[in-house]
C-alpha cells in the first residue's frame, strides 16, 4: 500500500516542474505610454543633431528669439510627434521642426527602464551676433583701441575687472562710482562693466528679474561710456560701446511677447550696430591716411 503513494507522489513532482525559486525571472515589461520627466523619469540626453537654418533673409527680416517645441522622445531615442509650442516665423518653425526630428538622444528611463517622454526643446536664433563679434575682434585689434592709460588708472581698471568678474563688488553699484570716475580710463572701464553685465544676464533664464537688472545695468554702462566720448565722437571706446549695447538689446529682446515691440527693438539694435560699423570704418580709413612720422 505504501509504494502506489510514493509513485503518486512523484508524478506530482513530474508535473509541477522545478520549483519556482529555480526559475529565471521575468524581464521588466516594455513602457509604451509618453511618461512626463520627473521622480523616478530620467531625461533623454542629446547625442547627435544639426541645429536649423538660420538664413541671411530670416536675420534681414528680424526673425529672432526662441522657437519652443514639444515632442516624444520615444524609448530608442528617436524624435516623435514634433509641434510648435512658441514660434517666430513660418519659416523658421519648419526648419526647426525639420532639425529636430532627426535628432537622437539616449532614452530617458523609468525605474531603470527604457521609457517614451513629452519633452520640451527650445532653439535660440540670434541676428547678427556673427556680425557683431567679429567686429569686436577688429576694435580690439586696432592698435589705437583705447589711449594708453597712465599707470595708476590702469592698476585701477585691472582692480576693477579682477573683483567684479570675481563677484566681490556690485556691478550696479560699481558702474554707478565709474560713471563718476574722473580717470584716464572712465570709458574703457564702463565697456568693460557692461561687458560683464552682458555675460552675467545670459547665464540667467529669460523670467529671472536679476537678469532684466544686469541688462539694464549693461546698457546704462555702455551709454555712459558712448555720452563720455562726446556728442558724435568717433572713438573705437564708443565703436566697442555700441556694440555691446547691440548685444544687451538683443538680449533684453528676448523677453518681449509681443512681436511689434520685440520688431521695433531689434531694429533700434541694428541701427546701433551700424553706427558702430560706421564709426569703426572712418577711424580705420583716418588711421590709413595718416601720414606716417
Amino acid at each position: 500500500m505504501k509504494i502506489p503513494r510514493l509513485a503518486a507522489c512523484l508524478g506530482l513532482l513530474s508535473i509541477a516542474g522545478p520549483p519556482a525559486a529555480l526559475s529565471a525571472p521575468a524581464p521588466p515589461a516594455a513602457i509604451q505610454q509618453p511618461q512626463r520627466v520627473g521622480g523616478d523619469v530620467t531625461r533623454p540626453e542629446k547625442l547627435s543633431g544639426a541645429l536649423p537654418l538660420y538664413t541671411a533673409a530670416d536675420r534681414n527680416a528680424g526673425a529672432y528669439g526662441n522657437v519652443i517645441v514639444e515632442a516624444i522622445i520615444d524609448q530608442h531615442g528617436d524624435v516623435r510627434n514634433v509641434r510648435v509650442v512658441r514660434g517666430i516665423a513660418k519659416g523658421l518653425d519648419e526648419q526647426t521642426v525639420t532639425a529636430v526630428k532627426t535628432w537622437k538622444f539616449k532614452p530617458a528611463t523609468k525605474g531603470g527602464v527604457p521609457a517614451p517622454v513629452y519633452y520640451s526643446l527650445s532653439i535660440n536664433f540670434h541676428v547678427d551676433t556673427d556680425s557683431a563679434r567679429e567686429l569686436l575682434r577688429r576694435i580690439t585689434a586696432f592698435p589705437a583701441k583705447f589711449p594708453e592709460p597712465a599707470k595708476r588708472d590702469a592698476a585701477v581698471l585691472a582692480s576693477v575687472h579682477e573683483n567684479v568678474t570675481a563677484g566681490r563688488n556690485g556691478l550696479i553699484d560699481t558702474v554707478r562710482w565709474a560713471e563718476e570716475y574722473k580717470g584716464e580710463s572712465r570709458s574703457e572701464m564702463l565697456v568693460l562693466l557692461g561687458t560683464e553685465a552682458y555675460f552675467q544676464a545670459r547665464r540667467l533664464p529669460i523670467a529671472d528679474g536679476e537678469r532684466a537688472s544686469l541688462i539694464a545695468t549693461g546698457l546704462e554702462a555702455e551709454n555712459a561710456a558712448i555720452a563720455g566720448q562726446g556728442a558724435g565722437a568717433r572713438t573705437m571706446a564708443a565703436a566697442a560701446a555700441m556694440v555691446w549695447k547691440y548685444l544687451l538689446i538683443n538680449l533684453q529682446a528676448e523677453s518681449i511677447a509681443k512681436p511689434a515691440a520685440k520688431r521695433n527693438a531689434l531694429e533700434a539694435s541694428r541701427l546701433v550696430l551700424r553706427e558702430a560699423q560706421a564709426t569703426y570704418d572712418a577711424l580705420t580709413t583716418a588711421a590709413i591716411r595718416e601720414p606716417r612720422r
